[in-house]
């Protein structure tokens, strides 16, 4: 299976926003860029500080981040090329994580089950109750590889 991976983690609590975020950023070296909105660039500085994030969680304004950054650590591998989205809506926060399969192959993460576990891994720690991964559109079920309730259809990339 090639392509775009989405792994998201939908209505993450307001609290849980900025650490869940500091933490799949691991440093502020690792953010390449980041836009706010599809087209207004951000200082780095700004998404590395907790304020910024709580800030966001809570507000009444909709809004877009996309973070490019350097890698992502899933487990106990590093995997390159990672791109953070988090979406605020409503009351609602989320956070997806993309990354490409062949980056995803390079790092020695194929199998569901490891992706799965990482995935599951966040969601506890963070609070967040659902969540699912798989080839871009994550939400379909035949190209799922793990939602909350374990592994998907697709065992593997």
């Amino acid at each position: 299976m090639n392509g775009l991976l989405e792994f998201v983690f939908e209505n993450v609590p307001p609290l849980k926003v900025a650490p869940c975020v500091l933490s799949l950023i691991g440093h502020e070296r690792n953010v390449k860029n980041v836009i706010r909105d599809g087209d207004e660039p951000l200082a780095i500085s700004d998404v590395v500080d907790a304020g910024f994030w709580r800030r966001l969680a809570s507000q009444e304004e909709d809004v877009a981040i996309l973070l490019n950054m350097e890698e992502v650590e899933i487990g106990t591998r590093l995997i390159r090329g990672a791109t953070l989205q988090v979406i605020h809506y409503g009351n609602l926060n989320d956070l997806v994580v993309f990354l490409s399969s062949e980056d995803c192959r390079k790092g020695g993460m194929v199998r569901s089950e490891d992706m799965y576990e990482w995935a599951k891994s966040v969601a506890d720690l963070f609070e967040v109750a659902n969540f699912f991964g798989g080839l871009e559109p994550a939400n379909d079920e035949q190209t799922q590889l793990f939602l909350a309730s374990g592994v998907g259809l697709i065992q593997g990339i």
